[in-house]
């Protein structure tokens, strides 16, 4: 059937084509013998078959990507600006890590110092003969001719907001003298020099409770917080050392405080009456110059709850940077009763003249009065300081200590001598 379809087409294409092409072959030009077309139907169908299309090849990759024709200037339209890329945006900030919580160490602070000394009494039989506390018994912690550790202690504050506590503890030769038998603290606080609890509601006004430091006078017992080493007679005979009670403080001013106490009285932990004794201070302080004055009363004897001890104190000191300048006077009077009153008064004047970060001098003069016997005593300190480094001081007192009446004196040990003044050399040594 494809045959028979197949011929039907070429001879209507013969019929077609021929008469053309007879018309353009001159007549009268003789044809050349012409070859048959066709012979048979298996050529007739050989010539009709297809031959097979060639394969499609892609055409091979160029480097570049050819450009489409490019229109005429006067007829292309504008082209806008291309836009400027848009920036990234920044990234994010980290966040920052939470910050540590605050350990309970962080409010909690620590110190320790060694105060030690090596003293000299010249006009005793024996300079370096030991413990002399009996002949020299108003002067507090130098009382022991020789080598010995008047001080080892141990500081220690924790504030919390406005909670705070202070523990002072102390140990040594002179830790008798300052907090044992002789200052009337019982065993079990012989070592606590301070301990007691804090509270700041609001600023400028504090309360504590238990036992502290003394607000009155002008040295304390840290030997390098004075001008001297030796603490002189004044601090030792006619102030007291602590109190145990209540304290509080408030300031109105950045230049005013006032102070007042409620406490057992003079160096009691516990009380040896039923009355308390009571005090206030007044304290200014406005640039170079400070001043305070204060006052204690309340019954000291035991079981007296009626005959008071009066104490008055007044501090006045000048800081000139380089110069410091102390004085200090006291009155103490006690009831005796009948009329009569046990007394003492006393003045000091200090000062100190730091040459350099290293080196210093001081100074230091005083007189205690006896108005009830009329005897008084004086004496008279002069110290040359070193400082190798900021937690090592090094003191030299040359110190003279004499009585205003005669038959009164310093009594050595050894020989039962009385002498009416006592020169002794203090070496002492403080780390901190």
């Amino acid at each position: 059937m494809k045959l028979t379809n197949r011929l039907l087409s070429l001879a209507f294409t013969c019929g077609v084509a021929l008469p053309a092409y007879a018309q353009e072959v001159d007549l009268d030009t003789p044809a050349e013998e012409a070859e048959p077309a066709i012979t048979t139907v298996a050529e007739l169908e050989a010539d009709v078959t297809p031959e097979p299309a060639p394969e499609a090849t892609l055409p091979a990759p160029t480097a570049a990507i050819e450009q489409a024709p490019v229109a005429d200037a006067a007829d292309a339209e504008p082209v806008p600006p291309a836009a400027a890329p848009e920036e990234p945006p920044e990234p994010a900030a980290e966040a920052a890590p939470p910050a540590p919580e605050a350990a309970w160490t962080d409010d909690l602070s620590l110190s320790l110092f060694a105060d030690g000394y090596a003293q000299a009494i010249w006009t005793a039989s024996d300079p370096f003969g030991g413990d002399r506390g009996m002949m020299l018994s108003h002067r507090p912690f130098t009382h022991v001719g020789g080598l010995t550790l008047s001080f080892l202690g141990l500081d220690v504050a924790y504030e919390d907001g406005p909670i705070g506590a202070t523990v002072n503890l102390r140990f040594g030769t002179s830790t008798p003298r300052l907090l044992g038998p002789t200052s009337g603290l019982p065993d079990g606080m012989q070592f606590v020099k301070q301990a007691f609890v804090s509270w700041r509601p609001v600023d400028r006004f504090q309360i504590d409770f238990g036992q502290f430091d003394t607000i009155y006078g002008a040295e304390v017992s840290e030997s390098w917080q004075n001008p001297t080493y030796s603490r002189g007679a004044l601090y030792n005979l006619v102030q007291p050392f602590y109190h145990t009670g209540f304290r509080v403080s408030y300031a109105p001013t950045e230049s005013v405080t006032l102070t007042g106490l409620a406490v057992n009285g003079w160096n009691n932990v516990i009380d040896n009456n039923d009355m308390k004794s009571f005090g206030a201070q007044l304290s200014y302080s406005e640039g170079a110059l400070t001043v305070s004055a204060g006052y204690l009363g309340g019954p000291e004897g035991d079981g007296e709850n009626e005959l008071w001890r009066h104490f008055g104190d007044v501090v006045v000191g000048l800081d000139l940077g380089a110069l410091t300048i102390s004085a200090n006077a006291d009155y103490s009077a006690e009831d005796l009763g009948g009329g009569s009153y046990d007394q003492l008064w006393g003045v000091m004047l200090a000062g100190r003249l730091g040459l350099s970060d290293h080196f210093g001098l001081a100074l230091r003069g005083e007189y205690i009065g006896d108005p009830d016997t009329g005897s008084g005593l004086v004496t008279g300190t002069a110290t040359i300081e070193v400082s190798p480094t900021e937690n090592i001081i090094i003191r030299l007192d040359n110190r003279v200590d004499a009585v205003t009446d005669e038959g009164d004196g310093f009594q050595d040990p050894s020989t039962g001598d009385i002498d009416e003044a006592a020169f002794t050399t203090v070496l002492g040594v403080v780390v901190r």
